[in-house]
């Protein structure tokens, strides 16, 4: 089968989360009898998952899909397959709670392991690749939509936008360089850098006739992986990974890293984490 089948061929078996607040749901289940994980964004839905007649496929790139199908409404939906535990477990409705994090423990605990549990990032390397050489915008062979690249990173969708409601406007900035994996790698050095992924962002909001004083551009604190990448959404939107433990905005970097070049690498973090976290066992050992 095609691999734009994959949604046609989802199993649910488990509902994994619901959220009022960015309407969504989120289903465990199987293609083909391996795990995945079936993200739906719509104004309502029912509690049970019915397989559609047809879909469009926006975007793959390793085990990373995702498009819209029809159904009463035009319902935003993201699939990964196969899904590990530990993205499994990212979507599970849990506990949170706020953890310290000094700079020693992000050394010996917490980066050891990141990189030994979290996503791999294979598909960074593949837009890359995909997208080098090409003038921006352009659209890769895993229909991926980089909208601007630079020698240290390109602006795309992400995977939850459906990519047309500005409303919900949700870009990522991914970095090139796999040696950067979050903002504590981050020194005086980079801020050229930040403060070109700040031109940029103006740049390519400007293709969807958005400006940035629309916008929260920020770093996830955990992010999901280990790649240093940003986020741009609309702040009339609810996505989650916004709020205070679990965000720092750009600027905010940026003027840290002027007061101090290791002022992230020194900084006592405090982060609202999820029980339910790959990163909650070295809190709870």
């Amino acid at each position: 089968m095609e691999l734009n089948d994959k949604l046609l061929r989802f199993d649910a078996k488990t509902l994994l989360s619901s959220n009022t607040g960015d309407i969504s749901k989120v289903f465990e289940g199987t293609v083909d009898g391996s795990p995945a994980i079936l993200t739906l964004h719509k104004v309502a839905f029912n509690e049970e998952y019915t397989s559609p007649s047809a879909h469009k496929v926006i975007h793959e790139n390793d085990v990373y899909t995702s498009g819209t199908f029809l159904a009463s409404e035009m319902i935003k939906y993201s699939l990964i397959h196969p899904a590990t535990e530990t993205q499994i477990k990212k979507y599970r409705k849990s506990e949170y709670v706020l953890v310290k994090e000094t700079a020693e423990m992000y050394r010996t605990k917490t980066l050891p392991h990141a990189l030994k549990h979290s996503p791999n990032c294979k598909w960074i390397d593949t837009i890359f690749q995909q997208a080098d050489g090409c003038a921006t915008p352009c659209i890769t062979e895993s229909k991926e939509h980089v909208l601007f690249m630079d020698k240290e990173f390109l602006i795309c969708p992400d995977l939850k936008w459906d990519r047309v409601t500005l409303e919900s406007l949700y870009l990522l900035v991914l970095f090139k360089d796999p040696s950067i994996y979050t903002l504590r790698e981050l020194r005086q050095e980079h801020i050229p850098l930040l403060e070109r992924i700040q031109q940029a962002a103006v740049e390519a909001l400007a293709m969807h006739n958005y400006t940035t004083d629309k916008v929260k551009i920020y770093f996830h604190y955990y992010p999901t992986f280990y790649r240093a990448h940003i986020h741009i959404s609309s702040i009339s939107s609810s996505w989650p990974g916004t709020s205070i433990g679990k965000s720092v905005l750009l600027n905010d970097v940026i003027e840290g890293l002027k007061v101090s070049s290791t002022y992230f690498q020194d900084k006592t973090m405090e982060v609202c984490i999820s029980k339910e976290s790959y990163m909650y066992s070295i809190y709870s050992e």
